[in-house]
This record gives structure tokens, sequence and C-alpha cells, in this order.
């Protein structure tokens, strides 16, 4: 029943308003901290990690060949970023040859390893408020939704959560929450930026001995929505250096049926060219499988990403939610169809094989961008995440929110049962052969030269 991708082969408007920003490709990987072998031995809870993943000259190569005939080049190098137009994204999406999907996977995983070797980075989100403004029709957390408990954490149990993100060597701590825009709002989260960063560089200084001059702390993303440029100037001055804000699609016009008609996608979008001039390293997504979109509308996006130069890419499933005006659209017309386990689980399989395939062209066309197996993967199969790390992947952000506020965070359906727990992430990294990275941010190269050339 859900085994083939043809109802995505509709045609969509094509991308409109993006910026022409030639991202340079970078041969070189990351510098990272000569402090690798000591945060191994001295961590109490690395005894669950174990160097089973490769070494450059130990990886096996992988085949790309049917990837190659199908686009008809005659020589295919490993890790080559490939600039595909619209026409070759919109075949790659919606192919049935299984042959051509793994060979895919294959070269979007040579690109990982170009650019990260077998490395993955974690970083750890706190939700610390579902309280919000807006009332987007898939969401939630809307604000029409009433049998939510709304919640704000306190000062005090967010630094705690810092703490914990640090003490377990995750490099980030990513700040979620619905969007409030009032001033009292970013007073307080920029007193709030302040207080986790002196408090994870002493953390570090004490950890590895450090003067507290030389030590960085935790580096601090956040996620709580439009703003206007003055408040994302404050934040970024107060400490906060990374954002993520999903645009969630690139076509206005399905922007629209996704969101009340006070919504704006022009004004999203110059939210995301705001946070780049300030000098974010800038986030951004889409919602994949949500319904009325097309697989042309998903081609548009992967161009849209590239051309906008995201440092980093968030984006996942579309997961089914009760008392949304998209989750009751979703549930007459596809869950309708989903009569038996069976047929929920073909529906799972159909999701993920469609989110991996958008991951893996996203890391073909874009390069050395960021991009996060979402945790939306999870709720759908418990083996999703693994997958996604080999088709182009190199981050996974576990939710450190306490138990008492996270199932009231309730972003999609079997979100709370979402395990994020650390030696679970170490375990499913090693088994793909993989590397943990701890105590480092993990910046990409393109943000880090640029800020590098405007200073």
């Amino acid at each position: 029943m859900f085994q083939s991708l043809n109802h995505l082969n509709h045609s969509s408007i094509t991308l409109n308003k993006v910026i022409n920003l030639n991202q340079t490709l970078i041969t070189k990987t990351l510098k990272t901290y000569n402090i690798k072998n000591k945060i191994l031995s001295s961590y109490n809870l690395n005894n669950v990690y174990q160097k089973s993943y490769y070494t450059t000259s130990q990886k096996p190569e992988l085949d790309t060949t049917a990837f190659k005939n199908f686009l008809g080049l005659s020589t295919l190098k490993p890790g080559e970023v490939l600039k595909l137009n619209r026409n070759e994204l919109q075949a790659l999406i919606t192919t049935k040859d299984k042959n051509v999907i793994q060979a895919m996977y294959n070269h979007a995983e040579s690109i990982s390893r170009r650019y990260f070797d077998n490395k993955v980075y974690l970083r750890g989100i706190v939700e610390f408020s579902n309280e919000c403004e807006k009332n987007c029709k898939y969401c939630g957390v809307r604000r029409s939704v009433k049998n939510v408990k709304r919640y704000c954490m306190s000062k005090e149990d967010i630094l705690y959560c810092s703490d914990v993100i640090y003490n377990n060597g995750y490099g980030t701590m990513m700040l979620q929450s619905g969007e409030i825009t009032n001033p009292k709002r970013i007073d307080w989260l920029e007193d709030l930026i302040k207080s986790i960063k002196i408090r994870s560089r002493k953390l570090e200084s004490k950890r590895f001995n450090r003067p507290l001059s030389e030590c960085k702390g935790l580096q601090i993303a956040l996620s709580v929505g439009e703003l206007s440029s003055e408040y994302y100037q404050r934040l970024y001055d107060a400490g906060a250096r990374r954002y993520l804000l999903r645009i969630e699609t690139s076509n206005p016009k399905l922007y629209a049926k996704l969101h009340p008609k006070d919504h704006h996608w022009e004004v999203r979008h110059q939210c995301l060219l705001d946070l780049k001039r300030i000098g974010y390293q800038t986030g951004t997504g889409i919602l994949i499988g949500v319904p009325y979109q097309t697989s042309w509308d998903l081609a548009d996006d992967i161009l849209y990403l590239d051309k906008l130069g995201a440092d980093m890419i968030g984006m996942g499933p579309y997961v089914y939610q009760p008392h949304t005006p998209i989750g009751n659209y979703w549930k007459w017309t596809t869950g309708r169809k989903i009569k038996n386990e069976k047929d929920q689980e073909d529906y799972n399989n159909y999701l993920i094989d469609l989110t991996i395939r958008v991951y893996a062209l996203t890391r073909i066309v874009v390069g050395m961008a960021n991009i996060a197996a979402t945790t939306a993967l999870e709720a759908l199969s418990s083996t999703a995440r693994e997958k996604a790390l080999q088709s182009g992947c190199n981050l996974v952000m576990p939710i450190i929110t306490p138990d008492e506020y996270r199932k009231e965070y309730a972003l999609y359906t079997g979100k709370s049962e979402v395990v994020s727990h650390r030696e679970k992430l170490v375990k499913l990294i090693n088994k793909i052969n993989k590397e943990p990275i701890f105590f480092e941010w993990g910046d990409p190269l393109p943000h880090t030269l640029r800020h590098q050339n405007n200073n």
C-alpha cells in the first residue's frame, strides 16, 4: 500500500526568493582539540565506548555504480559533491530501483567520510517551554491545543540540564521552545545564555585543569522561532552562536496550507537571512511527507538548502499528531488506509525510506553542512537513525528534557517515548563502525572560514 512514491509525482511551483550564496568546497577536515585521549581515559561513562570503528585505511569501498549509471555519468569519485538539477532530484526521490537507492546512500556516505571521516557529533536538546504564540496547523503544541499542560522550566532546572549535557561530553546545548516574542522572554534568554556559558566554562576548567580564560564551555544553539533582527543580535551578543529555524518548505503555497493566514513564508525566509548576516551558524530544514507535499517540492527544498548555504540541516518525517488541522486531514486521507499493524509498518517504512532519500540527496548536493539524524525517525523504527547515519547524516541530538516536562512537549505522536540515553547512542554509533565525538563543538568549516574572513 505504501511501497510506491508515485503519488508524489505532481507539478509544483518552483523555488523563488533564494539567495545566491556559493558554498566553498573544502577538502580539509575540522581541526579538533588535542585532548581526545585525555577525555576517553578520564570520563567514567566511556566504558561503553569501544574503538570498533574503521580507520581511514580500513574503510570498505562503497559501490556507487548504479547511482553513477542512473545519472549517466562516465566517472564518479568517492566524496564528489554533485550539483544535481531539479529533474534529477525528483527522479531519485521517486525511483523504485533498489540498487540505485542503495548506491545513492553509499555515495552520500562517501561524502560524509570525506568531510567528517567516521565522526558523529552529539548535541543535547532541552525543550525548556511549550508555550507558543503561533498556531501552525501541524504542530502538537500550537496555541489552540487545549489538552496540553503549558510549562516553562526554571532557570535553575535548565542550568542543571546544562551540567548534564556538559558532563555527558555533548559539545552543544540546544535550547528549544515554542515561539514567545515579548521583551521579558528575550531578557530572560539573554541572562540564561550568559549563565550557561559561565557555568560550563567553569566545568571545563575543573575537568581539564585549564585556566578559565582558555575555556570555551558549551556551544549554545537556539530554536525559539521567528524574532526581530534586533532580538537575534541581542541573543548572539549574549553568547548564542547557532540557530535552528526550519523553513518547513521552500514552496510558499504549501507553506500557506500548513500555517494560518497571519504566518508568511517570506517573513521566515527573511529571518534566515538575518541570522546569516549576524553571524549565526544557521540551521534550517523541512517536513518530509507532510500532506499536500509533492516530490517536486522535495527537489526544490534540497535546492533551497544548498542556495541558502545552511550550516546545519535538521529535517524529519511528518508524524501524525492528533488535535491539529493537518493531523485531522492526514487521518481522513492517508490514515484511513491503515487498518492493522502490517499497514502501519508499511507506512512507517515508506516514510523512513522517503526521509533517508532526502537526507542522502541533501548530503550529495550540499556537501559539508552538519545534517542531523532526527529523533522523529526513532518514533517510526528503532533502527532508522542508524540507517540515516550511514546515508549522509553526521549528527544526533539526544533529548535531555526532564521527564516531568517531556511528555508535554508532544510535537508528534510517539515523541515522548524516544529514548536518548548516552550509552544507547554510543552503542548505536559504534554498531555502524563510527566514532561518537565528545567535548567538541563540531563547527562546519565553511562557516568558520566565512566568520574569519569577516573579522
